[in-house]
């Protein structure tokens, strides 16, 4: 029975995290109805051919929902629920199992969990985040233990669910090359492809994107546009968004069919609050563990060629979605969770392997990452989002970060990556 509850004790702070979740959610327990919702809500319901691109294309949780709601004849809404707290549970489960089997401690894992984006992806119950999360943590236990059918499988399903699983395809298939394993590369490559056309073809099903754009157009457009409007602050229009107003516009654009739909064009005018939320998200969302990682960024050829396949590939999707969500979306938040493998995974490995730290140190840090992480989900509840408010929070968690920098200063211990280096 104490062998029982030594191998799986691992399963009780992953409990304690999902329900300490699911108690906070619920001031705010309405399950989320809004825009993108209802077109999950319309796969399960079996109506694909009336979702447009690309939610039609991201179908294999809502499918599954459909599935099992229709088999048991439960309420739809409780299915993605249970869904919910599934995905959550075994998220928790799966990157506790792997931090436990790196030797670090239940008191430096817990604590870096309590974020709130959590709440914010449990909330969201029809979308496919929390899924994919619990997907994407599935797909790296199996590479940490080096189970590579179950991780191609994975792989797979992680195309069904997301488009964006294209940047972990890739980041997997140049690592294995970069490790000269040539046949599993081409077995990654070969799922890719099969997993690209399986999604496009389902993706098919459905009605045009907004625009009425090919796929490849409506990439090549909307990166430079959320590139414009989270960075720079610069607010453009066009006909088939309706997304401001404009000062001017630019009418009668050619008819192109790289165009789709769009045959107006115009600018709204420069708008700081996004650049805001978005350094505010990117500052906060993890807290202060960004420090870690990026506090190590010139050693990261050392670390790289020392490391196994699941830290590189962790590392760098992570890093990739980070850096790179900003151009592809405005809810920067939101996607900034999909960098999770950068900070909850290689971000906690590097503070043991590499840091001599006290236990005094430790609290101080998880502290500071709790208060950095909460600060904004808590001033936003109280006051809601303005400029003030997200300078005041960039301003904090720059501070924290300094803070945090110099508790990392002091007890570096680079030892064994400088040995790396002779």
């Amino acid at each position: 029975m104490i062998r029982f509850l030594k191998n799986y004790f691992f399963l009780v702070p992953a409990g304690i995290i999902t329900i300490a979740v699911i108690i906070l959610n619920l001031p705010f327990v309405a399950p989320i109805h809004d825009s993108d919702s209802q077109w999950y809500i319309s796969i399960a319901e079996g109506h694909i051919e009336n979702v447009m691109k690309p939610f039609s294309g991201r179908f294999f949780h809502s499918f599954l929902a459909g599935q099992i709601s229709s088999y048991f004849s439960a309420d739809l809404t409780q299915v993605f629920l249970l869904l919910a707290v599934f995905s959550l549970f075994f998220f928790f489960v799966i990157t506790t199992l792997i931090l436990r089997k790196l030797d670090l401690s239940y008191f430096l894992i817990v604590p870096f969990f309590l974020l709130p984006l959590f709440l914010r992806t449990f909330h969201d119950i029809f979308l496919p985040d929390g899924f994919y999360l619990f997907l994407t943590a599935a797909f790296f236990l199996f590479v940490f233990y080096e189970m590579d059918v179950a991780s191609l499988l994975t792989l797979f399903l992680l195309f069904l669910a997301r488009e964006s699983t294209i940047l972990l395809g890739v980041i997997y298939l140049a690592v294995s090359l970069f490790r000269s394993k040539r046949a599993f590369s081409f077995a990654i490559f070969l799922v890719m492809v099969v997993s690209i056309f399986t999604a496009n073809q389902i993706n098919n099903i459905g009605l045009p994107n907004t625009h009425s754009m090919n796929n490849f157009s409506y990439v090549a457009f909307k990166v430079p546009f959320y590139f414009l409007n989270n960075v720079l602050g610069v607010r453009l229009w066009v006909n088939t968004l309706q997304n401001c107003v404009p000062i001017f516009k630019i009418m009668d654009l050619p008819n192109w069919r790289l165009f789709g739909a769009v045959h107006e064009v115009g600018f709204c005018g420069v708008d700081p609050q996004f650049p805001l939320m978005t350094v505010t998200a990117l500052l906060t969302v993890f807290g202060v563990l960004p420090v870690v990682v990026f506090y190590l960024g010139r050693n990261f050829k050392t670390i790289i060629q020392k490391s196994p396949v699941w830290l590189i590939v962790a590392l760098f999707y992570g890093l990739g979605h980070y850096l790179v969500g900003v151009t592809v979306t405005t809810g920067i938040e939101r996607l900034a969770a999909y960098s999770w493998p950068a900070f909850l995974l290689v971000a906690l490995f590097f503070m043991k392997t590499y840091f001599e730290m006290d236990r005094e140190s430790l609290v101080k840090i998880s502290l500071v990452n709790l208060f950095v992480a909460w600060l904004p989900f808590g001033l936003e509840k109280a006051y809601g989002y303005n400029a003030i408010l997200m300078l005041f929070i960039i301003a904090i968690a720059l501070l924290a970060y300094f803070y945090v920098f110099g508790l990392l200063k002091r007890s570096a211990n680079l030892r064994s990556l400088n040995e790396g280096k002779n």
